[in-house]
Protein backbone atom coordinates (compact mmCIF):
# COMPACT_ATOMS: atom_id res chain seq x y z
CA UNK A 1 0.00 0.00 0.00
CA UNK A 2 2.58 2.33 0.66
CA UNK A 3 4.32 2.09 -2.79
CA UNK A 4 0.73 2.88 -4.16
CA UNK A 5 -0.01 5.88 -1.92
CA UNK A 6 3.48 6.87 -2.93
CA UNK A 7 2.50 6.82 -6.55
CA UNK A 8 -1.03 8.47 -5.95
CA UNK A 9 0.35 11.11 -4.01
CA UNK A 10 2.93 11.87 -7.05
CA UNK A 11 -0.18 12.52 -9.24
CA UNK A 12 -1.89 14.73 -6.77
CA UNK A 13 -4.66 13.21 -4.79
CA UNK A 14 -3.50 10.43 -2.82
CA UNK A 15 -5.46 6.99 -1.16
CA UNK A 16 -7.97 9.46 -0.89
CA UNK A 17 -8.91 8.91 -4.45
CA UNK A 18 -8.95 5.07 -4.11
CA UNK A 19 -12.64 3.62 -4.06
CA UNK A 20 -12.37 0.16 -5.04
CA UNK A 21 -9.46 -2.35 -4.32
CA UNK A 22 -8.84 -5.86 -5.21
CA UNK A 23 -6.22 -7.83 -3.36
CA UNK A 24 -4.91 -11.64 -4.30
CA UNK A 25 -3.49 -13.23 -1.21
CA UNK A 26 -1.67 -16.43 -1.23
CA UNK A 27 -2.67 -17.54 2.63
CA UNK A 28 -5.91 -16.12 3.54
CA UNK A 29 -4.78 -17.25 6.71
CA UNK A 30 -3.08 -13.44 6.75
CA UNK A 31 -6.81 -12.09 5.66
CA UNK A 32 -6.68 -10.16 9.58
CA UNK A 33 -3.73 -8.72 7.78
CA UNK A 34 -5.37 -7.41 5.40
CA UNK A 35 -8.33 -5.90 7.30
CA UNK A 36 -6.02 -4.21 9.89
CA UNK A 37 -3.68 -2.43 6.51
CA UNK A 38 -7.15 -1.18 5.11
CA UNK A 39 -7.66 0.52 8.75
CA UNK A 40 -4.44 1.73 9.09
CA UNK A 41 -4.64 3.78 5.52
CA UNK A 42 -8.06 4.66 5.01
CA UNK A 43 -10.51 6.65 6.79
CA UNK A 44 -14.08 5.29 6.66
CA UNK A 45 -16.21 4.81 4.51
CA UNK A 46 -13.56 2.34 3.48
CA UNK A 47 -13.03 1.65 -0.47
CA UNK A 48 -14.96 -1.21 -1.82
CA UNK A 49 -13.16 -3.96 -2.00
CA UNK A 50 -12.51 -7.71 -2.54
CA UNK A 51 -9.96 -10.03 -1.19
CA UNK A 52 -8.65 -13.62 -3.50
CA UNK A 53 -7.33 -16.34 -2.35
CA UNK A 54 -4.90 -18.01 -4.97
CA UNK A 55 -2.21 -20.63 -5.00
CA UNK A 56 0.21 -18.22 -6.78
CA UNK A 57 0.94 -14.77 -8.33
CA UNK A 58 3.40 -13.57 -10.92
CA UNK A 59 6.25 -13.68 -8.99
CA UNK A 60 7.28 -16.00 -6.44
CA UNK A 61 7.94 -14.01 -3.74
CA UNK A 62 5.07 -11.99 -3.41
CA UNK A 63 2.39 -12.96 -0.86
CA UNK A 64 -0.11 -10.22 -1.78
CA UNK A 65 -1.03 -8.55 -5.42
CA UNK A 66 -3.06 -4.93 -5.07
CA UNK A 67 -5.28 -3.80 -7.75
CA UNK A 68 -6.64 -0.57 -7.31
CA UNK A 69 -9.38 1.73 -8.92
CA UNK A 70 -8.73 5.63 -8.37
CA UNK A 71 -10.19 8.73 -9.93
CA UNK A 72 -8.78 12.32 -10.46
CA UNK A 73 -10.74 14.08 -7.93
Amino acid sequence: MANIGRGLNAEGPGVDCIFKITGHLIDMNQFESVIKMRERYFDKPWPADTTVGVSALSLPELMVELDVIATRS
